[in-house]
Order: structure tokens, then sequence, then C-alpha cells
């Protein structure tokens, strides 16, 4: 039996959070601490299992560009919740606030495991599958041309390329600077992305986005392309500018807002532009002109948190903070309809226009059947643990996707009530084509024919070595050919002389075999 030997004592008054056991269970071959906020502690057994021996520690590292000011006291992303030990001992699997789940191998494989199951398994703590967000994701966007999502951390500064069919991460560029805002162009080559200072028009490339144009508008609230990708809208205090996506000039400016502007939205066939602002005011602009075509006066208590338009602009649905749905007509307010009396976070609406997605708090998405009717029809998804923040559907509005507040992502296909996918008025490809610096490509082309130069001429000196070889095998193999087949006939010619001078003597006739 395992003899377990423990030292009760009084817990000293300057006993630091990182010095307390929070979590301690054991294994068939050794024992797990998980100490303080992010260390664990691996003890192994000695002494024929009468005592554990300290093997491992493992600390989980802080992301260093994390701005953990804007926690405000909450636990650090990087304290672990929890961990376990794999079946066979192997394998120490945690999770972090972040959320995210790391492994790392505890002891060495040996012929017994099953190696394909565990590759490449890190001996320090590693993320399990893709690296996730650091904090709340703050903006998202997809690209039509691609199967692309592009999204920006709060916290973490950091900007990611997904693509949500492969469920991949393409590319992470951390910035020194605060990222407010996203926009991917519909052909996924380019992006539009608001700092707290400037703002960028990149070009996404393979593993980097690379800063185009600048523009000095600071405190951007939201940019989007339009439709066709040819210009795009910056939200700034008061107004939004509408630039053009080739020349970088400024077309025109939106104004009829007071307050900041918190979405905007391209519909129409981009001949209309659909804000709403902080304290509820909602107008359509003229793409071509920029001149208010409809302002919408704030209703009573209006604290929108999202926007959607549908294929007649003059029809709105807009959600607020007390969980009401409003949908607009012509300035009024045909309905309003209050699900839960919790906050509605986002809202789209399919190509078709025959459904509305709204993301509610617990991780709830709504599925509102339109045209709404006297008795609402929804339904119910749930697959997120926190409240969803940013939701947006794809450009070709085959996937939607939900950010919740922990971060995590999820990608839903699009179905009808026949279970099967929305049927695209023409079936997309999507394109594999990726943008390339040209100096970098010629430098890499100019590498890649020096290393085919060079293969060359390892192969020919190694044809050369191999021919040299083979003919002085040949040459070694007759030489020794002619010296046995030489010895062979003189030891025949010797041994029929001895053989007639023994007959001689002895008359005798000897036969030799």
């Amino acid at each position: 039996m395992t003899e377990v030997y423990q030292s009760l004592t009084t817990k000293p008054a300057n006993l630091s959070r990182n010095d307390i056991i929070r979590s301690c269970f054991t294994y068939e071959s050794g024992l797990v601490l998980l100490v303080g906020d992010s260390t664990i502690y691996h003890f192994g057994k000695t002494d024929e299992g009468r005592r554990y021996e300290r093997i491992d520690t493992f600390i989980k590292e802080e992301y260093r560009y994390l701005q953990q000011g804007d926690l405000k006291g909450e636990l650090s992303m990087h304290y672990i919740e929890s961990a376990c030990v794999s079946p066979n001992g192997k394998i120490l699997t945690f999770i972090t606030k972040r959320p995210q789940l790391y492994q790392v191998l505890l002891s060495q494989l040996d012929e017994n495991d099953d190696v394909p199951a565990m590759p490449n398994l890190p001996t320090i703590p590693g993320p399990l599958g893709v690296d996730m967000h650091h904090g709340v994701v703050e903006s998202l966007s997809t690209s039509l041309w691609k199967p692309f999502l592009m999204t920006c951390g709060k916290l973490d500064f950091t900007i990611k390329v997904w693509d949500y069919v492969q469920c991949t991460l393409l590319l992470s560029k951390h910035y020194p600077k605060q990222v407010c805002v996203v926009s991917m162009h519909p052909t996924g080559l380019y992006s539009v992305t608001a700092f707290s200072d400037h703002m960028e028009f990149q070009m996404v490339q393979m593993d980097d986005l690379v800063p185009l144009e600048n523009f000095p508008i600071r405190n951007c609230t939201a940019v989007t392309f339009s439709g066709s990708g040819h210009k795009f809208a910056v939200a700034k205090p008061g107004a939004i500018d509408v630039y053009c996506s080739i020349l970088f000039v400024k077309c025109f400016s939106c104004h009829g807002h007071l307050g900041p502007i918190e979405k905007l939205v391209w519909c129409n066939h981009d001949l209309n532009i659909v804000a709403y602002d902080i304290v509820g005011a909602i107008c359509t602009f003229d793409t071509k002109t920029g001149n208010v075509l409809m302002h919408i006066a704030p209703y009573s208590g209006a604290a929108y948190t999202d926007l959607a338009v549908a294929q007649d602009v003059n029809q709105l649905f807009v959600i607020a903070r007390d969980g009401s749905l409003k949908e607009v007509y012509d300035r009024k307010v045909k309905r309003e309809v209050n699900f839960y009396g919790t906050p509605l976070n986002a809202v789209s609406i399919s190509k078709s226009n025959l459904i509305l997605f709204i993301a509610a708090e617990n991780g709830i998405i709504l599925t509102v059947i339109l045209p709404m009717g006297v008795q609402i029809e929804y339904k119910e998804f749930k697959i997120h643990s926190h409240s969803i923040k940013k939701m947006c559907l794809g450009t070709d509005g085959s996937v939607l996707v939900s950010c919740s507040e922990d971060s995590n992502i999820c990608v839903w296909e699009v179905k009808n009530t026949a279970n099967k996918s929305r049927k695209i008025d023409k079936p997309l490809v999507y394109t594999d084509d990726i943008l390339v610096n040209l100096s970098k490509y010629d430098k890499l082309h100019e590498n890649i024919k020096k290393i085919e130069t060079a293969v060359n001429k390892l192969e020919t000196e190694n044809t050369i070595n191999v021919n040299t070889t083979i003919k002085a095998n040949e040459q070694e193999i007759k030489d020794i050919n002619k010296a046995n087949t030489t010895q062979y006939f003189e030891t025949i010619k010797k041994n029929e002389v001895i053989t007639f001078v023994l007959k001689m003597n002895n008359n005798t006739i000897l036969i030799y075999k």
C-alpha cells in the first residue's frame, strides 16, 4: 500500500496566491499538482511507489503582447482552470481562462504506444489545435472569392486570417497598437484595418499584411467594403467618409449623425449606406452624392447593438440591449418583439430574406422566420458557452460565423427547413490565387535555381563516382576471374604431371578428383 507523507502546518500569513495548491490528483505513474495561477508540478513514483519525486515543472507563460489593463482586476488569461492526464499516463492536458487547450508530453513514448495518435507532442506546454485570440474578438469580416475570415483581438492587438472551410489559421500578425476594426475585400486579396490613430489599406499575402496606403483617420468606429469592392466606407465621429479602393481618394462624406456611428451597412447593390449612431438615430445615404435619403429619429430608450438591412432598403431590423427586435419599414416601427429581456448583441439577414439570425446571451443564436406573422416562428441553436458578441453572414450567404466573448469562433452552415444547403444563384468556386511580393518571388526563384543547379551538380558528380566505381569493380572482377582461370589450368596441368609420374613409378593409375 502506498504510504503518503503529509506535513500539516498552519498557513503562513505572507503566503502568496502563487504558492497555493489549487488541485491535486494522482495517476498510475505519478502525481500532478496545480499550484498558483499557472504552474503545474509533475511527480513520479520512487522507492517502489512509497514516495514521490518531482520530475518536471510546467509554467504557462503569459502572452507577452496581452494588455492586462483591460481585464479590470479579473484573473489573467493564462490562469489554468483544470488539468488531466491521458489514460496511458503520457500526456498532460490543461485548459486556461483564455480558453485554450494545451498539451505537454510527460514521459517518452515506448514501442507499445500509439505513436500516430500522438504526433509531435511538445515537451513544453503548447496549444492543442490552432492558436486562438487572447480575449474578445473585436471585429470580423469575410470575403467572397475565398473562404477567408479575418478577425482582430481587443486585448492581444492581433489580426488573424482563417480558412473557415478547412478550419485552419492562415496568418497571424501582431501590432504594437490597438486594432479597432477590420474589413476584408470581396476578393480576399486586400483589407482595411482601423487602428486607434490611423487606418491602413493592406494587401493580404501568404504570411503578411502589407500596408499599401495610410489614412490619418482617428477614432474610427466602423469600416466596410462595398459589395463589389470598388469603395469602402469609414465611420468617424460625426460623419462617414467613402473612399475609392483603386485611387485611395475620398469620394464624398455623409453627414447626418450627431453622435459616434456604431454600425454601417452597404445595401441595395451598393446604392445606399444605412448607419445608426450611439443615440439611436438611423440614416440612409445615397452613395452617389452622399445626401441623406431617410432619417429616423431615435426611439424612446433606444440603445441599439446591431442593424440588418433587407433587400428593400426601407425594411430594417434593429436589436437593442433591452432584448427587443424592431422591424422598421418606411421610418415606422412595423413590429417590436422582446425575446428574453436580455441584451441582443448581433443580427444578420439571409440572402434570401427568409431568415433573420440573432445572437443572444448565453451563447444562443435565434433563427427567426421572415416575414414575421402574428405568431413569431423561431428556433434556438446553441454551441457557445458564453455570450455571442460578434456575428456575420458569409458574403455568399452559405455560412454564418459567430464569436463569443471567450474568443471561441464557430462556423455554421446555413440550411433550409428541408435540411439542404441553401441554393445559390450561381455555384461559387473559391479561388486559390494569392498575392506575392515580386522581389521576394524573384529572390525565391533565384534560390530555387541555385538549389536546382547544386542538385544537378551533385547528381552529375554522383553519377560519375558511381560509374567510376562500377568500372573499377568490373575490372577487378575481370582480373580476379583471369587469375582464377590461370591458376585453375596450372593446377590441372600440375595434377596431370604428378599423375603421370606416379603411374610411371608405381604402374598405378590414380584418379584425382
